[in-house]
């Protein structure tokens, strides 16, 4: 008899596989008995931080087979390590090939990813000169905004007519970000400041869209991290999560994950020469991260409505846009001042 199945505790992925072949039964259920010692492996291994291979090979009583028999037990887990000083480390490490490697693993694809987020979740744009409509209209926020890609997109998207707040607690981003808006002469209109995703350092009910792309599975809180995206977009505003997915095609599946875990950290690590595994991280990242209806009931859990989802290319990637509940006018066109001086003033 022999078989495998996989399970997963927290951020805590076991694969179990077991094999036996030396004796049969008489009076108790192999199923059982087999459940009974992986549920006592996976408690020991729960608490562990680390890579765990453990080899646990026990031999039965001859009072309760006929023959002896042998049961292997391999478990192997992943535990993600998603503290704040692990994640910031290993992103200010790759921040200098961040975008080359970002692209070219992507051939591009990200890009485009990008500009559908902008035309699936427009800014709200009010007519007049562009000084002015910048005082009037809510800005934007884009969390874990890295180099400022994101930011950029909402940008152009806006003609520059609306102002646009890039946050991200990696410091290295941020300087490659700075460096880009100037290069784009963006750099007016965006705002790049240092903060965590946590524990976001803006007024509630501020911003009229509120994004983040392939971050949040970042976050060591996920929902700490929505909670914040939803106290600090207004009513009626938008939240968009840009995050990798899983295919789910009998051919384009398969392909993806070879690719994902085999040949994506290899090229990584190889032009990155990053010494924290970050493109290994990535994969296993993705593979422990909620997506499709999953993740959609975390964002209606927080309040969001009419939530819904959007796959990008065959599913790679996929955008999930929700709305905050309104309670009386439309975000964007409170009359209050949303210039980015009067945001400095406020944080």
């Amino acid at each position: 008899m022999e078989g495998s199945f996989r399970k997963q505790i927290g951020n805590s992925h076991f694969l179990i596989v077991f094999a036996s072949g030396l004796g049969e039964f008489r009076n108790h259920d192999y199923a059982q008995i087999h459940r009974l010692a992986c549920k006592l492996i996976l408690t020991l291994l729960q608490q562990s931080s680390c890579w765990l291979f453990r080899d646990l090979f026990c031999g039965s009583s001859p009072t309760l087979y006929e023959e002896p028999l042998l049961i292997g037990v391999f478990v192997t887990s992943l535990i993600l390590d998603k503290r704040e000083t692990k994640i910031r480390s290993m992103f200010n490490n790759i921040a200098p090939s961040y975008d080359l490697l970002n692209h070219l693993l992507s051939c591009n694809v990200d890009k485009y990813w990008r500009w559908r987020t902008t035309r699936i979740v427009p800014p709200v744009v009010l007519p007049g000169p562009l000084r002015d409509s910048a005082r009037q209209v809510a800005p934007i926020l884009d969390l874990c905004t890295g180099t400022g890609d994101l930011a950029l997109a909402y940008d152009r998207a806006a003609a520059g007519r609306v102002p646009i707040v890039g946050a991200d607690f990696c410091h290295e981003m941020l300087v490659r970000a700075e460096a880009k808006t100037k290069r784009k002469k963006a750099d007016e209109r965006i705002r790049l400041l240092e903060a965590d995703a946590q524990h976001l350092p803006f007024p509630s009910d501020w911003f009229q869209i509120t994004t983040v792309a392939f971050g949040l599975r970042n976050v060591t809180d996920t929902d700490k991290g929505i909670a914040e995206m939803v106290r600090v977009t207004q009513p009626g505003g938008k939240v968009a999560i840009l995050e990798f997915s899983q295919p789910r095609g009998l051919l384009m599946g398969p392909l993806y994950r070879f690719y994902f875990r085999h040949i994506l950290p290899r090229l990584g690590q190889m032009i990155s020469r990053s010494k924290d595994n970050a493109y290994r991280y990535l994969p296993e990242s993705v593979m422990h991260f909620p997506d499709g209806e999953a993740l959609a009931d975390r964002l209606r859990g927080h309040g969001l409505v009419d939530v819904n989802w959007h796959p990008f290319t065959f599913g790679i990637a996929t955008l999930y846009v929700g709305t905050k509940r309104s309670v009386h006018e439309p975000a964007a066109l409170a009359r209050e001042d949303h210039s980015l001086l009067a945001l400095r003033a406020r944080t």
